[in-house]
């Protein structure tokens, strides 16, 4: 157990490993500033809750990350629109030991396209903190523990500085396209840590390598009461690659709520059933991680989203162009 939080601790120090949604789709703009302001309402506020191996580490939880997100739309007459919002990310590993927090504000302009402009091309920045924390009084590094000494590299634990902050940037494009009453579709591209920055723990240069994200994802109505959303992610950074699809089925009982039933596969990780359902402009979705790799008595990782797209003051009730991706 011991290797398994030293090893789990090394890969976040040395590696700067990203955190990972199951629930990418509910995440907008951790999943791409782009999406900041793609909304068919007035404001969104997103809160993203993921619990991962708990228990493994003296039965606290060994990876979780709440994550808040507030964005909202500025109309222009040309139908192009502006969003701005804000991003924080609090993630905690090894038990707590090690923390990364950023807060970033971030900013997209949606393009409006074609005579009945209802295609978009949209581009967006983020920007702002980010910090790593670690918690030197309750690790055990490679001069304290019976592991080799390459495991760490030589780091003890007196060399390590515990605080390490600075400015991080984002950049992606997103492209979304309303066809008809019945097809919707968007696809897009990020990269992250785009200025590749210094967060290393050791004495030594370690910069943040970038992620580049592309994502996929639909909206097919089959019938009044029944649409399919399939949906896709793959994500790489370094020698690391992680590729997430699978579908969710929408039954609409009403024009304000809904349920949702759907199944993802992380390749070579994990099956994540998922369940959601809209309630008047509030969505709450959860999925389960059912580990499908070695790491099977780690005890997967839940997930929950709550989603609020509002309006605060009243707009004519027309039929959007806008294609919002929520799934």
């Amino acid at each position: 157990m011991l290797l398994l939080v030293a090893g789990a601790l090394q890969v976040e120090i040395l590696c700067a490993q990203d955190t990972h949604y199951s629930q990418y789709f509910n995440v907008p703009l951790s999943l791409n500033p782009a999406l900041t302001g793609k909304i068919d309402g007035t404001f969104r506020v997103t809160f993203n809750y993921r619990n991962q191996w708990l228990g493994i580490t003296s039965g606290k939880s060994t990876f979780s990350t709440p994550t808040f997100s507030a964005d909202f739309p500025i109309r222009f007459k040309s139908k192009d629109i502006l969003g701005i919002g804000v991003n924080m990310i609090n993630d905690r590993s090894a038990g707590g030991r090690l923390t990364n927090f950023s807060g970033m504000l971030s900013l997209a302009y949606h393009k409006s396209l074609g005579n009945s402009r209802d295609h978009y091309l949209s581009w967006g920045v983020q920007g702002g903190f980010l910090q790593k924390r670690l918690d030197l009084a309750n690790i055990r590094l490679a001069d304290q523990i019976f592991l080799q000494d390459e495991m760490l590299n030589g780091i003890s634990a007196d060399q390590l500085p515990g605080n390490v902050s600075g400015f991080d940037l984002q950049a992606g494009f997103d492209w979304s396209s309303k066809f008809s009453e019945k097809v919707s579709m968007n696809a897009g591209y990020a990269a992250f840590h785009v200025l590749q920055p210094d967060f290393s723990f050791s004495q030594e240069t370690n910069k943040l390598p970038i992620r580049h994200t592309a994502h996929f994802g639909a909206d097919f109505r089959l019938a009044q009461k029944f649409k399919l959303l399939p949906s896709f992610v793959y994500m790489t950074r370094a020698k690391a690659q992680e590729i997430t699809t699978g579908l969710s089925a929408g039954i609409p009982f009403t024009d304000e709520v809904a349920l949702y039933l759907g199944g993802y596969y992380r390749l070579n990780d994990a099956v994540i059933p998922y369940f959601g359902m809209d309630i008047k402009g509030l969505r709450l979705a959860v999925s389960y991680d059912l580990t499908a790799s070695d790491l099977q008595r780690t005890g997967g990782g839940l997930e929950i989203s709550l989603i609020y797209t509002g309006r605060y003051i009243p707009v004519p009730d027309v039929t959007p162009s806008l294609y919002c991706p929520r799934f």
